[in-house]
């Protein structure tokens, strides 16, 4: 299941949650218990090499950092 970040309006902590992409949730912060909270953009997470574990072994990406996802790069 895919992993969603919200952010609690209330108390300003963020958080993710794992829910289907079918599933409209009735979420809650887990910190102060509101349920005024709201799905953010999430830039998706950067993983290091297994030689090392550090980003900075990581190759340059040709898209400046913006993702290739859904050909908005152009390559």
């Amino acid at each position: 299941m895919p992993l969603y970040d919200y952010k609690c309006e209330s108390c300003g902590k963020g958080f993710e949650v794992s829910h289907r992409m079918s599933e409209t949730p009735k979420i809650s912060c887990p910190d102060c218990s509101s349920d005024q909270v709201r799905k953010v953009l999430s830039t998706g997470g950067v993983m290091g090499t297994t030689t090392g574990g550090s980003t900075t072994d990581l190759p340059p990406s040709p898209c400046m950092g913006g993702g290739c996802a859904g050909g908005m790069c152009g390559l």
